[in-house]
């Protein structure tokens, strides 16, 4: 063993190596979960190599996708067209009563017309505005200026007419609701409001 190091060192295969400088080598080692397993594919570090997706799977992605939105598509519009289908019967039946007062139906042509009043959309606002009216009225009276202290008086004998046209006024609208909605019997009859006890 010494013959061959002595051998190796006099023909300066060993000498030039130690004279040389030493080289720094940097040596990047991939950690397991990165290194390629010779097919393209990485693995996770499990044990399991995950695989792309090939394109028949992202071809079924996108029809399973496009297929999900017709037929969210078709639901809507099915979901429309029912809802239009309500819309078109009228007078609505979940609404009204099928009868009021056990005499007028709800295709009726008179409850009908009751029916297209109170759907008016001015109707309540002139209900509201004939009450307003009213309140004024009943402010403005004198309750001293009767007969026996004041004979005549065109201020008392207008006031009259004015509460007869009132009263005139809110015993139609009073009847047409009766009519459209019925007086008790049922769910949304004329009693079941709390509006109409004013």
């Amino acid at each position: 063993m010494s013959n061959g190091h002595s051998h190796s060192l006099e023909d300066g295969s060993v000498g030039e190596k130690r004279d040389q400088p030493p080289v720094d080598v940097d040596v990047k080692v991939k950690p397991r979960a990165s290194l390629d397993n010779g097919n393209g594919n990485t693995g996770n570090g499990n044990g399991t190599v995950p695989r792309a997706p090939s394109l028949g799977s992202t071809q079924r992605q996108n029809s399973a996708r496009s297929n999900g939105s017709r037929g969210s598509r078709a639901s809507r519009a099915r979901r429309r067209k029912e809802k239009e289908e309500l819309i078109d019967v009228w007078p609505d039946p979940h609404k009204y009563n099928p009868r009021s007062f056990f005499l007028f139906p709800l295709d009726g042509i008179v409850r009908k017309v009751a029916i297209r009043c109170i759907e008016w959309k001015w109707w309540d606002r002139i209900v509201l505005f004939l009450i307003f009216l009213n309140t004024i009225q009943l402010a403005i009276y004198n309750p001293f200026d009767i007969p026996l202290l004041k004979p005549t008086s065109p201020f008392r004998d207008s006031l009259e007419v004015i509460g007869k046209v009132f009263s005139l006024l809110f015993t139609l609208e009073c009847m047409v609701k009766l009519v459209a909605l019925g007086l008790i019997w049922g769910e949304k009859t004329y009693l079941k409001d709390a509006f109409n006890y004013l």
